[in-house]
């Protein structure tokens, strides 16, 4: 009989750790939203925490862009507004949009150290330090970092209730760590490291141009892939154009690839934004010729046209120029 009892009690406690196990875990579930952003990329999916669809401003993922040297980088932001007027006021490339980021993540190959990494991402415009990075996952020899981007000068600018809400996200790094599953980063480019990029396209007024032209006059040249109804692309326009008129002397170019064909729009954005290098309209194939998923894209080509390792899926006019220097360094 005591012998019985004594595995009832063993019985009950196993059924009371259960019970307490599924708890736990039914709670942890409801504190993750709906929204995943899977990068297979950049080998991360993030199961986005509660709070972040329950804000009154609006929280966004950027795309992923290969840093070269196999470093992978993302970003997420938030906007002082709700996600219809953050999304109504880019497309309208207002200013009235108060918009920073909230953390970076990076996936990086080789299992490289912290230092190395650190110095390697503030080459290309960061400013971070070794205590910023958070591990937030291993695989193979691949690591992956969390980089939270708290700016106290965000908060001075916008109203009150989203300085709080702001400030409160970005304190979230331990949740936001946890909500990151990762795998081995999938490679889109493919043999794009080899490829020779090559297109017909025409000028705004009609008439034809190839990439032999344009690149063959360029030790390296910037191409930007944009649309005249994206926000991003149009508030970075001014950005490449001075980027193209500093560096001119210097054998390298920005040219605009647009992909609709809104040709009355594009002409006033670019009378705007005082924009001189070649803007060609292309087919919305030219996703076969070269893969991308987000509008604005960058990437660098050779005078021969062949790809230069590094593309930006989404808008980083900060970096763009640190990186076009660096790579005319090494030619």
């Amino acid at each position: 009989m005591e012998k019985e009892r004594s595995h009832m009690k063993k019985l009950v406690i196993i059924i009371l750790l259960l019970v307490l196990c599924g708890s736990f875990l039914c709670s942890a579930a409801e504190e993750r939203s709906d929204v995943v952003t899977d990068m297979p990329v950049a080998g991360l999916s993030m199961h986005w925490p509660l709070q972040f669809s329950e804000t009154k401003g609006s929280v966004f993922a950027a795309g992923v862009s290969d840093l070269g040297d196999g470093i992978f980088y993302a970003y997420w932001y938030y906007c002082a507004a709700s996600q219809e007027d953050a999304m109504r006021l880019m497309q309208a490339n207002s200013s009235e949009l108060k918009s920073d980021y909230l953390f970076y993540t990076f996936s990086v190959a080789e299992n490289k150290k912290i230092p190395e990494v650190v110095k390697e991402l503030n080459k290309t415009g960061f400013s971070i330090s070794e205590e910023d990075m958070i591990l937030i996952g291993q695989l193979d020899s691949w690591s992956f970092y969390l980089c939270m981007a708290f700016n106290p000068g965000f908060s001075a600018e916008v109203e009150a209730e989203y300085a709080d809400e702001y400030a409160a996200l970005c304190g979230m790094k331990d949740e936001i760590a946890a909500a990151f599953t990762c795998s081995v980063p999938f490679n889109e480019y493919g043999d794009l490291t080899e490829r020779i990029i090559r297109f017909e396209g025409t000028d705004l007024d009609g008439n034809p141009v190839s990439s032999e032209t344009l690149f063959g006059e360029n030790k390296i040249t910037l191409v930007n892939i944009w649309v005249t109804w994206c926000g991003p692309c149009i508030n970075e326009l001014s950005v490449l154009q001075a980027i193209h008129a500093r560096n001119q002397d210097r054998g390298c170019a920005v040219v605009g690839l647009l992909i609709d064909a809104d040709i009355e729009k594009a002409r006033q954005l670019i009378s705007e934004n005082g924009i001189t290098y070649p803007v060609i309209l292309v087919p919305k194939e030219f996703s076969m010729i070269f893969p991308y998923q987000v509008i604005p894209t960058s990437f660098y080509v050779d005078g021969n046209g062949k790809f230069m390792e590094t593309k930006f899926s989404g808008a980083y006019p900060e970096m763009y120029e640190d990186i076009l220097i660096a790579m005319l360094d090494q030619i």
